[in-house]
């Protein structure tokens, strides 16, 4: 399972293992066991294209993860 970033209000940043489609779910802070909420960091945008182009057809169902360089599962 996949590593996430959450965030508690008291105790600050920690990671947990979740699923994917458990992901946007809270968890339990591993320290006080309040409700804690995923981080999400969003890298910035690069080269030409618009604030219109947010996804295209081939994207749709990837959860907006690429490998850097086009392998073959990517590409």
């Amino acid at each position: 399972m996949p590593l996430y970033d959450y965030r508690c209000d008291a105790c600050g940043l920690f990671e947990a293992a979740r699923s994917v489609a458990a992901r946007d779910d809270a968890v339990s802070c591993p320290i006080c066991t309040e409700p804690a909420l995923r981080v999400t960091m969003v890298a910035p945008r690069l080269g030409n294209r618009s604030t219109d182009d947010v996804m295209n057809e081939a994207d749709k169902g990837r959860y907006g993860m690429r490998h850097v360089s086009c392998c073959s599962c990517c590409c």
